[in-house]
Order: C-alpha cells, then structure tokens, then sequence
C-alpha cells in the first residue's frame, strides 16, 4: 500500500484504509469464506455471508464509500473513477 496513487495519497493523510479480515465474520469451525460453485463445476466462490459482515462491521464515518466488485459487473477504468468522488450513483 505505500506505491501508487493509494500510496501518495496516504502519505499525504488525505486517505485512510480501514482492513478488515472476512474470515473473522464466519460461522463454521474452520473459517472458510469460499464455496463450491451451485450445480457443481470448477472453481470456487467467496460466500457472501462473511463478505456482507465484515462490511457491515466497517465503521461509518463522515465520507465513507463501499465498492463491491463482481465478476459480472462493468470493468472498473478510468471512466468510472470521475464521477466516484462526487457520487456512486452513476457510474458506469
């Protein structure tokens, strides 16, 4: 975290980071956060239970944006970055 923009931005205190761990939010013994895929077939899925709990657990501040991504959604340019300061409610 202390290369890039996210690095720059840090050392200049005009961002924070707030890391949480998803498997800490889990239910079961061993702590798993992935899943086999419904039907069957390769690969694994994060369950969303854990995932929806650690950011719930996020603590609400002033100016506080989520971004969830998913495989399925729109690829995350430069474009979908301008309007992101201002608002999330149209962004590509």
């Amino acid at each position: 975290m202390q290369s890039g923009l996210l690095g720059k931005a840090l050392a200049r205190h005009i961002a924070t980071v707030h890391l949480t761990n998803p498997r800490d939010f889990t239910t079961d013994k061993h702590n798993r956060v992935d899943d086999e895929p419904y039907g069957g077939g390769v690969g694994m899925l994060m369950k969303p239970e854990p995932i929806f709990a650690a950011v719930e657990s996020l603590p609400h501040l002033p100016r506080r944006e989520v971004i969830l991504l998913t495989p399925r959604g729109n690829r995350w340019r430069s474009p979908c970055c301008k309007p992101w300061p201002i608002t999330m409610t149209s962004w590509c």
